[in-house]
Parts: C-alpha cells; sequence; structure tokens
C-alpha cells in the first residue's frame, strides 16, 4: 500500500488518509498534511475566529436555506424513508457504524480522563453521563458514553476521540464537524465547541502518559 510522510504530524500514513485532487490534466495531487491534520488545523482556526466564522457560516447557510437544502434534506431523509431504507440495504456497514466507539487506541485510565475532562457530560449536548439512558435488548438502562471521532477519518488516538451521548454520535455519524455542529443544531454551544477544539489540538496531550498498557 502506498504512503506519504504527512508534513505536521511527521507520520508516514496510507494516502488513503490524505486528501486527493485531480488537475484538468488528469494528474493526480496529495495534500501535503493528512486528514487529521487538515481536519484539527481548520478547526483550530475557527475557534481563534470565531467571529469570522460565525460570518462565512452564516453566508454559507443562508445560501443553502435559500436553495431549499434544508427541506429537501427533510424530505429525503424523513418522508422517503431514507435512513430505514439505508439500514436495509447496507447491514454490513450499519454494524461497523454501531462499533465506531470501540475503534479507538486508548487505555481505560484516557477514557475516564476524556470523559472527566468534559465534565462527564456528552461533549455536545452537555448530556450528563448519570442520565445517559439507552436502550439495549427492549430494556432501558444507563450506558456509557460513545468514543466519537471528532474527525471522521482521523486517527484512532486519544487527540481524535470525543465522549458523545449515543443520539449525538448517531446524529453526527459521519458528517465533519462544521456541517453538523453549528447554529443549526439546536445543542450548539460556542462554548463546547471551543472546549472540543482546545482538547483536540492541545489538551489531550497532558493525559499521554496514561497511555502505558490498554485498557487497564
Amino acid at each position: 500500500m502506498e504512503s506519504k510522510i504527512c508534513q505536521t504530524c511527521k507520520q508516514e500514513k496510507s494516502l488513503t488518509e490524505f486528501y486527493k485532487f485531480t488537475n484538468k490534466y488528469g494528474k493526480t495531487y496529495y495534500r501535503r498534511d493528512c486528514k487529521q491534520c487538515v481536519g484539527l488545523k481548520s478547526q483550530a482556526w475557527r475557534a481563534k475566529n470565531t467571529e469570522r466564522s460565525k460570518e462565512i457560516d452564516q453566508k454559507y447557510f443562508e445560501k443553502l436555506e435559500k436553495e431549499g437544502y434544508w427541506q429537501d434534506k427533510n424530505i429525503r431523509h424523513k418522508e422517503s424513508g431514507y435512513y430505514l431504507d439505508w439500514q436495509r440495504s447496507n447491514p454490513d456497514k450499519l454494524k461497523q457504524y454501531n462499533n465506531l466507539h470501540d475503534d479507538h487506541e486508548i487505555s481505560e485510565k484516557e477514557w475516564i480522563a476524556n470523559k472527566n475532562y468534559f465534565n462527564n457530560e456528552c461533549a455536545y449536548c452537555g448530556l450528563k453521563l448519570e442520565n445517559h439512558w439507552v436502550r439495549y435488548a427492549g430494556k432501558w438502562m444507563l450506558g456509557d458514553f460513545h468514543k466519537d471521532h471528532m474527525v471522521h477519518d482521523g486517527s484512532n488516538g486519544l487527540e481524535n476521540c470525543i465522549p458523545a451521548c449515543k443520539s449525538c454520535n448517531t446524529s453526527k455519524h459521519t458528517a465533519l464537524l462544521i456541517e453538523w455542529y453549528n447554529i443549526h443544531n439546536k445543542n450548539y454551544s460556542q462554548k463546547r465547541y471551543n472546549k472540543i477544539i482546545k482538547w483536540c489540538t492541545e489538551d489531550y496531550k497532558k493525559y499521554l502518559k496514561l497511555r502505558s498498557v490498554k485498557n487497564v
């Protein structure tokens, strides 16, 4: 499998972890930074330039609203039974998605530290862990948060792990953070958004010493 070295994190990764571009002559290029680093840089910039980000988002969402995007999306996904049809047609992908929160390569101590950092609340909506009820085998019970990939196709490390309730994790699915967690999301909070970015770009490093033994 072909690979290249990311110019930011300096790690050698598969070409599938880099954005690919094709020019008008048909020649293929790969971005110098991996998808993980590109995503983190973008989110970090937004956290530091909140007012400018809001202006960009507002223009973008106004354009989508003018084009009827939200209405069309609602029709496609709800009235047409899009999600149900997709689940029936993609049982293997559904199973893989449902197990996403188990893919992170972090220790149990790191996971506990991760949740403590976010005050044992869903990083997106603020739901407390003590109130995280999930339905399993026809019964309601208290369940742990999901280990959400902030950058969906990014790393499985602590820097890309966000504690999320089942509802938020399911709703976000594979979307980019800005596509899902924005002013149109009823649970959106600028404060929580900034904390997510701070964790993924800086604060996670404080807890890497807990990485010694996985799941211990």
